[in-house]
């Protein structure tokens, strides 16, 4: 890493591990992941996916959205939608592909959760309305999950406008964000069912299925944040300055 003029990082966490690898600062670049701002938008229609997937749409749809990989964790969502499987309204959603899907489909079905359901990768142009679609992300992480990493799924979850749960521990870049910007997303700490449950009941519960809302917190921060062309601009501007 020293060899190098600049080097460019996607969160906070990784400049802090660059500088104690690096002993230096002054060519270090913060350069995150971005987001179209003006394609995905709290505007984009819900309901694509509603009809799409025959859906009622006054279901609360709690949605996992991206690669089931096994590190994740996964299994804990199954756990969770067992426990809500009295609530008809609230429908886990999963959509994606990855090793753990076969397995997440068998336990679903060994447990025979009919409020959870398994669909495949969507194209691009209806990323928009598929997280629009959700009223409540969930983002889960194992314990001990590499606290430098910020997943880029959260700029299209906040470009949507979306309200996020998120497991990760407070000491993470994902804990401190959401500490630093209050409104931005529910924590809780990982691997905890019954933490998760508690936040998502509640969360679920201020939902008016009638007239929801977006999270105007998330927006801004996309805006101000995450926008593609200012973070390409502010990158080039310190390649310059360098």
């Amino acid at each position: 890493m020293r060899r190098f003029d600049v080097v460019s990082t996607i969160s906070y966490s990784m400049i802090e591990r660059a500088v104690l690898k690096m002993g230096k600062k002054d060519n270090l670049i913060y350069f995150p992941n971005w987001v179209d701002i003006d394609f995905i938008t709290p505007s984009a229609d819900r309901t694509v996916f509603c009809k799409l997937w025959k859906i009622p749409e006054s279901s609360l749809i709690v949605l996992y959205a991206g690669n089931m990989g096994k590190k994740q964790g996964l299994e804990i969502i199954l756990q969770v939608a067992h426990k809500f499987r009295a609530m008809e309204n609230v429908l886990f959603v999963m959509v994606g592909t990855g090793v753990a899907l076969d397995g997440l489909k068998k336990q679903a079905a060994q447990a025979k959760l009919g409020n959870i359901g398994f669909f495949p990768l969507q194209p691009y142009n209806k990323l928009p309305n598929l997280m629009t679609f959700a009223d409540v992300h969930l983002l889960v992480q194992r314990k001990k999950t590499d606290g430098c990493m910020l997943p880029s799924k959260l700029a299209t979850i906040f470009s949507a406008g979306g309200t996020a749960l998120i497991t990760a521990e407070k000491d993470t870049e994902l804990g401190v964000l959401c500490d630093k910007y209050p409104g931005i997303a529910q924590r809780v700490e990982p691997e905890n069912v019954e933490a998760i449950y508690d936040a998502l009941k509640k969360m679920l519960e201020g939902i008016d299925v009638d007239s929801r809302s977006f999270n105007n917190v998330v927006r801004e921060y996309a805006e101000i944040y995450l926008n593609k062309n200012r973070i390409l601009k502010n990158y080039l501007d310190n390649l310059k300055n360098i």
